[in-house]
């Protein structure tokens, strides 16, 4: 009897601690700001990983439209334009998300020659949740179309023209958008850091690995050719 008296009042624990464990990260998208580590691995470790995914992939690709700089040359029918935007956006998400998986495949394979355990999803998601500072940058060009008008983003010297709130909230803005810009690329080695589980350094040198052997892809045909016309 003693012993079932022992046994019973820890077996309601462990459903327990894996229901907490199964727990999708409350406030995650802040969460993954300040604890990205941390954040991701209970994204990682939940239920449903994949949740915000999409949500997060679209706005990433909006903030990238939105910012991008254009010309009304380049730009013939509009940026707000229905045509343009339901071509642009949807062709945008299919493009960033099969690179996405790409180079998710290619940080798997190079980070497991440095002792990384990570699979491609795993890599992937956290690919997409370094976006999270993306989706912030949308909201500041939102204040910026907001405060100098659509008009702004193919008409660029209109920043010059406003009054001083709006030079000073635009100052603001691009200090915030700066910032964002540097976090995205610390959250995307914290992320895949965390995904392959290893040191930060590791992160760094998979990166570097990744970024040298891409550009000299891109510069071999450039070398045979030169080398073909000397």
């Amino acid at each position: 009897m003693e012993h079932g008296s022992d046994a019973t009042p820890s077996s309601p624990e462990q459903p327990h601690n894996e229901t907490e464990a199964a727990a999708f990260p409350r406030q995650s998208w802040l969460a993954i700001m300040l604890e990205p580590r941390k954040t991701l691995r209970a994204i990682l470790d939940s239920r449903t990983p994949m949740r915000y995914f999409w949500p997060i992939l679209v706005l990433a690709v909006l903030s990238g439209v939105l910012s991008g700089g254009y010309s009304e040359e380049e730009l013939p029918f509009g940026l707000f334009s229905a045509f343009a935007l339901a071509l642009v956006i949807p062709l945008g998400v299919l493009v960033v998300w099969a690179l996405t998986y790409l180079f998710g495949y290619i940080f798997q394979k190079v980070g497991g020659w440095l002792g990384g355990q990570g699979e491609v999803q795993a890599i992937v998601i956290g690919m997409i949740w370094a976006q999270v500072p993306a989706v912030f940058t949308l909201v500041l060009t939102l204040l910026t179309i907001l405060l100098y008008g659509p008009q702004v983003l193919i008409q660029p010297e209109l920043l010059s023209q406003g009054g001083l709130l709006q030079s000073t909230a635009l100052v603001v803005i691009g200090v915030l958008q700066g910032i964002f810009a540097i976090w995205s690329l610390v959250l995307a080695i914290a992320n895949l850091a965390e995904a392959h589980r290893f040191s930060l350094w590791r992160s760094v040198g998979t990166h570097l690995i990744v970024i040298i052997g891409f550009c000299a892809l891109l510069l071999l045909p450039v070398a045979l050719l030169g080398g073909l016309a000397g």
